[in-house]
């Protein structure tokens, strides 16, 4: 579990730059706001961040727990 928890985030973090090109764009045609494109870009930067490190965290605590 915590191995896919940091992959996921460390994905999302490799994608961020098309996630950046798709919400510019929709802000362009009109379909988003430039608050709502700060949001969602927000949204993944965070997102990815909490993903990545809440699986470090659980590798960290089930090393600690499988040294006992």
């Amino acid at each position: 579990m915590a191995a896919v928890l940091t992959l996921s985030g460390v994905w999302v973090n490799w994608r961020a730059h098309v996630y950046r090109m798709s919400a510019e764009e929709a802000m362009k045609d009109g379909k988003l706001t430039h608050d709502q494109v700060d949001a969602r870009l927000k949204l993944i930067t965070n997102g990815s961040r909490f993903l990545t490190f809440a699986g470090m965290g659980l590798l960290i605590v089930s090393m600690f727990m499988l040294a006992e």
